[in-house]
C-alpha cells in the first residue's frame, strides 16, 4: 500500500493506494472523533491514528506490522520489528531492544540504573549476568562465578561491604584466572567479547581487587 498527500483546488488532502483506486483518507467514524483512519478496508485496523489531542499513533491495534523508513542511501534508516518488539536503525534485523548499524555519537549523560544486590550469605553462587551492575556484600570467604554474556555486554561488580574475600570466577575467562575482592570500594568492569569475560578497568580504596 502506497500512502501520498496530493494538493487539490481544495487545499492537501492524504490519499492512499489500492489495488485498483486511489482513495482519500477523510474524517472516519470507525476511529471517532476527528480522527484520520488508514486502513486496508479488508480488516478494519487502525494502522495510521491522528488524534485530535495529543498524539500520532502507528499501529494503534498492536498488528505484527513492520514500519521501514528509508533515507537517500540507507533503505533502512529506521527500522521497527513489530513482532520482536525492537527497533532499528541501519539495520532491518535488530537483535536487541535498540540496534544500532552504523557509527553512533551520544551528546549529554547516558544514565543506566541496571543494578542488582548479592550477597554470599545467601546459597546463590553467581552473580548475575543480566544487569548492568552488581553490588556485593560478603559475611565470609566465598568463591562466586559469572556465566556467559551476550556479545558487546560490559558488566560491572562491585564489593559494598566487606565481611570477607570474595573470588570471581567468571565461567570463560579472556587471560586471568580469578579476580579476589578483599576491601569494600574493589570494583571492576569486565566486557563479553570474543565468548570471554575481558577485564576492561579495576579500582578501589587501595589497588582494588587482585587479578590472578
Amino acid at each position: 500500500m502506497t500512502i501520498a498527500i496530493r494538493e487539490f483546488d481544495s487545499g492537501w488532502k492524504l490519499f492512499y493506494d489500492t489495488d485498483d483506486s486511489t482513495v482519500p483518507v477523510t474524517g472516519s467514524g470507525a476511529g471517532g472523533g476527528g480522527d484520520f483512519l488508514i486502513d486496508n478496508f479488508t480488516k478494519l485496523h487502525e494502522n495510521f491514528n491522528v488524534s485530535d489531542s495529543t498524539e500520532l499513533v502507528i499501529n494503534d491495534d498492536g498488528d505484527n506490522k513492520d514500519l521501514r523508513v528509508e533515507g537517500d542511501t540507507d533503505s533502512v534508516l529506521l527500522f521497527v520489528d513489530a513482532g520482536n518488539d525492537r527497533v532499528g536503525i541501519g539495520t532491518p534485523n535488530p537483535a536487541y531492544k535498540f540496534c544500532v548499524n552504523g557509527t553512533t555519537m551520544f551528546s549529554g549523560l547516558v544514565g543506566n540504573n541496571d543494578f542488582d544486590t548479592f550477597s554470599t550469605s545467601g546459597s546463590a553462587d553467581s552473580v548475575s549476568n543480566t544487569t548492568d551492575t552488581t553490588l556485593v556484600t560478603t559475611t565470609g570467604a566465598h568463591t562466586v562465578t559469572l556465566a556467559d554474556g551476550v556479545v558487546g555486554q560490559m558488566k560491572t561488580v562491585i564489593l559494598v561491604s566487606d565481611g570477607g574475600d570474595m573470588s570471581l570466577v567468571p565461567t570463560n575467562k579472556g587471560g586471568y584466572s580469578t579476580i579476589t575482592f578483599a576491601d569494600a570500594g574493589d570494583s571492576v568492569l569486565l566486557k563479553f567479547i570474543n565468548s570471554k569475560w575481558y577485564i576492561i578497568g579495576k579500582g578501589g580504596v587501595g589497588a582494588g581487587p587482585v587479578v590472578t
